[in-house]
């Protein structure tokens, strides 16, 4: 960046000056104009040679500085006094500091937030024919990849819950990838090759969202020429297919979002397990039979209505309420911290958004607007910008 800056200049007002000015010169006295030419070169040489080297030791200087903050930035995340490691979706250790892996064995602690999220479900037989979006960004540029080389076809987009575990669900995304998809392909005037087919097991999709929700979903739907699938038992995934009870879908792309369940290593602990297999916990968010020990987002049951959600929102109001509760018991207090479901979100088709507020006491839902496209655009702007 420093490179580009220190090379921009506008030298294009200079050349014509000086052009027309020997030209007029000429016109009196082309030798005069002459060696005035000569003169004016090799003036515009040596400065520009020696600019050149300015520069050269301006950039030398920024890279050094770089580096040095590379440098110390890399020390700095290694030797921290705090422990950090990078697990991946299946619950695998990618990478450690040098305290994280002076902790692993025995660590002794007074107290625990487990805060590790969730892991989907995938018992569905065939389930690698499917991507599923929220995955990672490996998932996303896929998607993307498939889809600028398809020339038409049918796209069959789809989610389903964990039986034992109905917060467990994760549907919101599925409907924008559904209705983004068709905004995108319209943009670039290509949807009539295409058929795109929307499943679920369930006859009311996205029923956590309120009765009111799924009405406007599927009347969506239906004015996007947007076919259903509903309310029959998937059985499961074929190449360029999917099989439920009720039938097959022929599909060129399948996007799935499976149920959530507990992460893998909870198998090897003696955690107490809700029947979806994520932790149980009390309204206080501590893990049931565990003193000092707590779980928030993803990873933990917690008790409150079916239609609570799995949020980042979510997330957030249980770790407030996990922290508050751990500080007030290492010093001795009640643990009388806790939260109110809440279920926040604008389901966006890359145009429009519908804004969905739920509590116990209410249920807001609100026609696409484009407003509330540029709200979301704006609110995951200012949100990503605290961890950038």
């Amino acid at each position: 960046m420093f490179k580009t800056l220190l090379s921009r200049r506008s030298e294009e007002p200079f050349f014509l000056i000086t052009v027309l000015l020997l030209i007029i010169i000429a016109v009196y006295n082309w030798v005069i104009a002459l060696l005035a030419l000569i003169l004016i070169g090799g003036a515009y040489v040596l400065t520009r040679k020696n600019h050149n080297e300015r520069n050269r030791e301006i950039s030398q200087f920024f890279d050094a500085i770089s580096k040095s903050v590379d440098q110390a930035s890399t020390y700095a995340v290694q030797n921290l006094p705090i422990g950090i490691a990078i697990i991946d979706m299946q619950s695998n250790l990618c990478w450690a500091n040098s305290v994280f892996r002076d902790w692993v064995g025995d660590i002794d602690n007074d107290a625990l937030v487990i805060a590790t999220g969730g892991r989907f479900l995938k018992k569905l037989p065939g389930i690698e024919n499917a991507i599923t979006p929220c995955e990672g960004i490996a998932a996303a540029e896929l998607i993307r990849d498939r889809l600028a080389a398809m020339q038409g076809g049918t796209i069959a987009i789809g989610f389903a819950a964990n039986p034992q575990e109905p917060q467990a669900v994760r549907g919101g995304p599925m409907f924008e990838f559904l209705f983004g998809i068709d905004t995108q392909l319209r943009r670039e005037g290509r949807r009539e090759r295409f058929q795109l087919v929307f499943f679920n097991p369930s006859q009311e999709p996205g029923a956590r969202l309120g009765a009111k929700t799924v009405q406007g979903l599927l009347a969506e739907m239906a004015r996007r020429g947007i076919a259903t699938h509903l309310g029959h038992k998937m059985l499961r995934f074929e190449p360029g297919k999917v099989v439920t009870e009720g039938g097959e879908i022929a599909a060129d792309l399948i996007l799935f979002m499976p149920g959530m369940t507990g992460n893998a290593w909870f198998d090897a602990t003696t955690l107490p397990r809700s029947p979806g297999g994520l932790l149980r916990a009390d309204a206080q968010c501590r893990i049931e039979g565990w003193q000092h020990c707590y779980v928030v987002g993803d990873s933990g049951s917690f008790p409150g209505p079916e239609w609570a959600p799995k949020q980042a929102h979510m997330a957030e109001l249980h770790a407030k309420a996990a922290a508050a509760n751990l500080l007030d018991a290492l010093a001795g207090r009640p643990e009388q911290a806790g939260f109110v479901p809440q279920l926040a979100c604008i389901i966006d088709s890359g145009s429009h958004g519908t804004l969905v507020l739920r509590s116990p006491q209410r249920t807001l839902v609100l026609p696409p607007l484009r407003l509330m496209h540029w709200a979301k655009r704006r609110f995951e702007a200012r949100y990503l910008s605290q961890y950038r």
